[in-house]
């Protein structure tokens, strides 16, 4: 890596530290969301607050002022002041084949996207990013939607490694048939792709009343 003399390095890794690059002279940007702490509270701020970190990284403050604009005029568009009963959604990252569901709690952007499409996030009572949740917590929550993150592979076995846990027919969001398969990157962490993930979800299940 060294020998290839780049001008800056995108994420680290344990054996290419900080450290190591700052001795010959490489500058390394690591994303703040993909950090061990992880961020206190996750929000569209942080992907305008990205925008910003690279425009001044790659000396472009003024294309990144007019990237965030239109950001931000976009999740103003997107988000809903839908003031009546508002649905309830979990954001879950199944294990195709069997073993564990993950659930994301306010420490994740779920949070903030579940919200600006009008949603309550069922786990929203849970200050953490990611954690484990048995079949017997999603179907007492009773979520009536499920947006389900998968990072590759094909969306219907994502679906199915919910609907067939145990009892997964009682839940009112498998019932109805309001699940979502979701590309991971359209939820974490706070990126541009995180509106393209919003919007989607919109377009999906509509106002959440």
């Amino acid at each position: 890596m060294i020998d290839q003399e780049p001008d800056l390095v995108l994420g680290e890794v344990d054996n290419l530290s900080r450290a190591t690059l700052d001795g010959v002279g490489i500058p390394l940007v690591e994303e703040p969301a993909m950090c061990a702490e992880g961020l206190d509270d996750p929000g569209f701020d942080d992907v305008y607050d990205q925008m910003e970190t690279y425009g001044k990284v790659f000396d472009r403050p003024d294309e990144a002022a007019a990237a965030n604009a239109a950001l931000e005029q976009r999740v103003a568009e997107l988000s809903t002041d839908d003031a009546g009963r508002r649905r309830t959604a979990a954001v879950l990252y199944p294990t195709v084949g069997g073993g564990v569901t993950y659930a994301y709690g306010t420490r994740s952007m779920a949070a903030p996207i579940l919200e600006a499409a009008g949603f309550d996030n069922a786990f929203g009572d849970t200050d953490e990013r990611v954690f484990e949740v048995t079949p017997e917590e999603l179907i007492g929550r009773d979520p009536d939607v499920l947006i389900l993150l998968y990072s590759a592979g094909d969306p219907a076995k994502v679906a199915d490694a919910v609907t067939t846990l145990p009892g997964a027919q009682s839940i009112s969001a498998v019932r109805d048939d309001n699940l979502m398969p979701l590309l991971f990157n359209y939820v974490e962490p706070p990126t541009p792709l995180a509106l393209d993930g919003l919007e989607q979800i919109r377009e999906r299940f509509g106002d959440a009343s």
